[in-house]
Protein backbone atom coordinates (compact mmCIF):
# COMPACT_ATOMS: atom_id res chain seq x y z
CA UNK A 1 0.00 0.00 0.00
CA UNK A 2 2.86 2.41 0.74
CA UNK A 3 4.27 1.85 -2.72
CA UNK A 4 0.94 2.81 -4.21
CA UNK A 5 0.62 5.90 -2.02
CA UNK A 6 4.15 7.19 -2.68
CA UNK A 7 3.75 7.02 -6.44
CA UNK A 8 3.70 10.34 -8.34
CA UNK A 9 1.32 8.80 -10.87
CA UNK A 10 -1.28 8.34 -8.13
CA UNK A 11 -0.95 12.01 -7.16
CA UNK A 12 -1.46 12.98 -10.79
CA UNK A 13 -4.47 10.68 -10.99
CA UNK A 14 -5.93 12.45 -7.93
CA UNK A 15 -5.49 15.81 -9.68
CA UNK A 16 -7.38 14.49 -12.71
CA UNK A 17 -10.06 12.99 -10.48
CA UNK A 18 -10.53 16.31 -8.65
CA UNK A 19 -10.70 18.16 -11.99
CA UNK A 20 -13.31 15.69 -13.28
CA UNK A 21 -15.44 16.11 -10.16
CA UNK A 22 -15.08 19.87 -10.43
CA UNK A 23 -16.19 19.86 -14.06
CA UNK A 24 -19.35 17.96 -13.17
CA UNK A 25 -20.22 19.77 -9.94
CA UNK A 26 -19.36 23.25 -11.22
CA UNK A 27 -21.94 22.79 -13.97
CA UNK A 28 -24.68 22.64 -11.35
CA UNK A 29 -23.08 24.66 -8.55
CA UNK A 30 -20.84 27.54 -9.72
CA UNK A 31 -19.81 28.29 -6.11
CA UNK A 32 -17.53 25.23 -6.10
CA UNK A 33 -13.88 26.05 -6.81
CA UNK A 34 -10.82 23.92 -7.48
CA UNK A 35 -7.25 24.59 -6.41
CA UNK A 36 -4.83 21.75 -7.15
CA UNK A 37 -6.70 18.70 -5.77
CA UNK A 38 -8.82 20.68 -3.29
CA UNK A 39 -12.51 21.22 -3.99
CA UNK A 40 -14.08 24.07 -2.01
CA UNK A 41 -17.77 24.76 -1.64
CA UNK A 42 -18.12 28.56 -1.67
CA UNK A 43 -15.35 31.06 -0.99
CA UNK A 44 -15.12 30.23 2.71
CA UNK A 45 -17.00 26.94 2.74
CA UNK A 46 -16.00 23.35 3.31
CA UNK A 47 -12.90 22.12 1.47
CA UNK A 48 -12.29 18.53 0.42
CA UNK A 49 -8.87 17.38 -0.70
CA UNK A 50 -8.83 14.47 -3.12
CA UNK A 51 -5.89 12.72 -1.48
CA UNK A 52 -4.19 9.54 -2.60
CA UNK A 53 -6.41 7.47 -0.32
CA UNK A 54 -9.41 8.87 -2.23
CA UNK A 55 -8.25 7.50 -5.58
CA UNK A 56 -10.09 4.15 -5.21
CA UNK A 57 -7.10 2.49 -6.84
CA UNK A 58 -6.73 -0.17 -4.12
CA UNK A 59 -10.34 -1.18 -4.76
CA UNK A 60 -9.64 -1.24 -8.51
CA UNK A 61 -6.63 -3.51 -7.93
CA UNK A 62 -8.76 -5.81 -5.82
CA UNK A 63 -11.42 -5.98 -8.54
CA UNK A 64 -8.78 -6.65 -11.20
CA UNK A 65 -7.24 -9.41 -9.07
CA UNK A 66 -10.59 -11.08 -8.69
CA UNK A 67 -11.37 -10.88 -12.39
CA UNK A 68 -7.94 -12.22 -13.35
CA UNK A 69 -8.41 -15.23 -11.07
CA UNK A 70 -11.15 -16.63 -13.28
CA UNK A 71 -10.20 -18.97 -16.15
CA UNK A 72 -11.92 -16.77 -18.72
CA UNK A 73 -10.80 -15.64 -22.15
CA UNK A 74 -8.30 -12.79 -22.28
CA UNK A 75 -10.67 -10.56 -24.27
CA UNK A 76 -13.47 -11.13 -21.77
CA UNK A 77 -11.24 -10.33 -18.80
CA UNK A 78 -9.75 -7.24 -20.42
CA UNK A 79 -13.17 -5.87 -21.35
CA UNK A 80 -14.53 -6.35 -17.86
CA UNK A 81 -11.41 -4.87 -16.26
CA UNK A 82 -11.86 -1.68 -18.28
CA UNK A 83 -15.59 -1.56 -17.49
CA UNK A 84 -14.84 -2.29 -13.82
CA UNK A 85 -12.23 0.48 -13.60
CA UNK A 86 -14.64 3.10 -14.89
CA UNK A 87 -17.54 1.77 -12.81
CA UNK A 88 -15.48 1.93 -9.60
CA UNK A 89 -14.34 5.43 -10.44
CA UNK A 90 -17.92 6.56 -11.13
CA UNK A 91 -19.01 5.27 -7.72
CA UNK A 92 -15.99 7.04 -6.25
CA UNK A 93 -16.95 10.32 -7.95
CA UNK A 94 -20.43 10.04 -6.43
CA UNK A 95 -18.89 9.28 -3.02
CA UNK A 96 -16.53 12.27 -3.16
CA UNK A 97 -19.26 14.62 -4.39
CA UNK A 98 -21.50 13.48 -1.56
CA UNK A 99 -18.68 14.13 0.91
CA UNK A 100 -18.16 17.63 -0.50
CA UNK A 101 -21.75 18.56 0.25
CA UNK A 102 -22.05 16.64 3.52
CA UNK A 103 -18.99 18.44 4.85
CA UNK A 104 -20.74 21.75 4.36
CA UNK A 105 -23.66 20.84 6.61
CA UNK A 106 -22.44 18.27 9.15
CA UNK A 107 -20.38 18.66 12.29
CA UNK A 108 -16.82 17.38 12.14
CA UNK A 109 -17.42 14.24 14.21
CA UNK A 110 -20.44 13.23 12.17
CA UNK A 111 -18.64 13.95 8.90
CA UNK A 112 -15.60 11.92 9.98
CA UNK A 113 -17.77 8.96 10.93
CA UNK A 114 -19.60 9.02 7.61
CA UNK A 115 -16.36 9.52 5.68
CA UNK A 116 -14.12 7.04 7.48
CA UNK A 117 -16.60 4.38 8.51
CA UNK A 118 -19.90 4.32 6.66
CA UNK A 119 -18.89 5.41 3.16
CA UNK A 120 -15.72 3.28 3.23
CA UNK A 121 -17.83 0.23 4.05
CA UNK A 122 -20.52 1.14 1.52
CA UNK A 123 -17.91 1.79 -1.17
CA UNK A 124 -16.12 -1.50 -0.55
CA UNK A 125 -19.45 -3.34 -0.55
CA UNK A 126 -20.42 -1.73 -3.87
CA UNK A 127 -17.11 -2.89 -5.37
CA UNK A 128 -17.85 -6.42 -4.13
CA UNK A 129 -21.29 -6.29 -5.76
CA UNK A 130 -19.69 -4.99 -8.94
CA UNK A 131 -17.26 -7.92 -8.88
CA UNK A 132 -20.12 -10.41 -8.58
CA UNK A 133 -22.00 -8.70 -11.41
CA UNK A 134 -18.97 -8.58 -13.70
CA UNK A 135 -17.90 -12.14 -12.92
CA UNK A 136 -21.25 -13.34 -14.22
CA UNK A 137 -20.40 -11.77 -17.59
CA UNK A 138 -17.06 -13.53 -18.04
CA UNK A 139 -16.82 -15.69 -21.13
CA UNK A 140 -15.19 -18.97 -20.26
CA UNK A 141 -13.18 -20.86 -22.85
CA UNK A 142 -14.84 -23.92 -24.25
CA UNK A 143 -13.11 -27.25 -23.89
CA UNK A 144 -13.62 -30.06 -26.34
CA UNK A 145 -14.52 -33.25 -24.62
CA UNK A 146 -13.30 -36.57 -25.85
CA UNK A 147 -16.00 -39.07 -26.63
CA UNK A 148 -15.26 -42.71 -26.60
Amino acid sequence: MELLQSNGAVKQFCLYLAAFIFAIVHTFDPSVTLASAVLRHGSDGFALEVAEACSALPQVWLLISGLLAFPATFKSRLTLIVIGFFAVQMVNVIRLTLLLYLGEFLQTDTFNFIHEQFLQWAFSFSVLLLFFALSQKLVFPTHKTLRT
